[in-house]
């Protein structure tokens, strides 16, 4: 027996109220987050979680968050999926501003593009290339990830890094086998994080106005940073998600 759990953001979205310090790394770049925790609760008898059957995209499509800190609007993560031969281009901008008193006290600035193939023989997506640029508070970095073989070679601002190929980075939580990684790569510096996933548990929640059954996945690392996903159970897709890093919580809300 699991538990359901009624789940809808509920803050306002008014201006912040007091200015504070932030610091950098504060934020996960390129996207984690989603709605408050919140309501009534209710036991479900339910049968095992099957993943979803991992699918290209057949034709282009979008998926629009909208990012909420305390409940005012911060920023929008867009990821745009294009088919292309055996696999798909994912293209991630994400645009961040905490602005107190109509000045900016924070901003991030992510455009990434991942190039992704079908192993049929697998029935696995697998990631081999990956170009980043990112800006937080001015401060440029870059990272680049290539395909080399049954590896994966990575260069960022932590330096060089060899990976087995099927590694994925902090800009793939749209692809429900994340959830089975055990290390991550930060997309901004390169760094190599250890991800712990806890196992997932079923709750109804709001999307885009819609209430669905989805799969939560609470997620931490070794780098202060924690977050929950959740998918839809229907067919595997990112819905929700929700960031703690530092002390600092960024929701994610599925777009119109």
């Amino acid at each position: 027996m699991v538990s359901i759990h009624i789940v809808q953001h509920t803050g306002n979205k008014n201006g912040l109220m007091a200015a504070r310090t932030w610091s950098k790394r504060q934020f996960l770049r390129g996207g984690l987050a989603v709605a408050g925790l919140g309501a009534a609760t209710m036991p479900l008898m339910t049968a095992p979680v099957r993943a979803a059957e991992p699918n290209a995209p057949k034709e282009p499509s979008t998926l629009k968050f909208d990012l909420f800190r305390k409940g005012s609007h911060v920023g929008v993560h867009e990821l745009q999926f294009t088919p292309r031969g055996d696999g798909f281009v994912v293209r991630n901008n994400v645009d961040i501003a905490v602005k107190i008193a109509f000045i900016t006290a924070y901003s991030f600035r992510q455009e990434a593009v991942d190039e992704w193939w079908m192993d049929a023989d697998c029935n696995e997506q697998l990631l081999t290339s990956s170009v980043a640029a990112s800006v937080e508070d001015g401060d440029k970095t870059k990272f680049e990830a290539a395909q080399d073989g049954d590896m994966l070679k990575v260069a960022g601002h932590d330096g060089e890094k060899i990976l087995p190929i099927g590694a994925m980075t902090d800009l793939c939580f749209w692809n429900k086998d994340i959830v089975a990684k055990k290390q991550l790569i930060s997309t901004q510096f390169g760094l190599l994080a250890n991800l712990t996933v806890e196992e997932p548990a079923i709750e109804r929640v709001i999307a885009n106005g819609v209430l669905r059954e989805a799969e939560r996945y609470r997620m931490t690392t070794d780098v202060d940073r924690q977050g929950t996903i959740w998918y839809d159970r229907r067919d595997g897709s990112w819905i929700k998600g929700q960031l703690i890093s530092k002390g600092e919580t960024i929701e994610y809300e599925l777009a119109a």
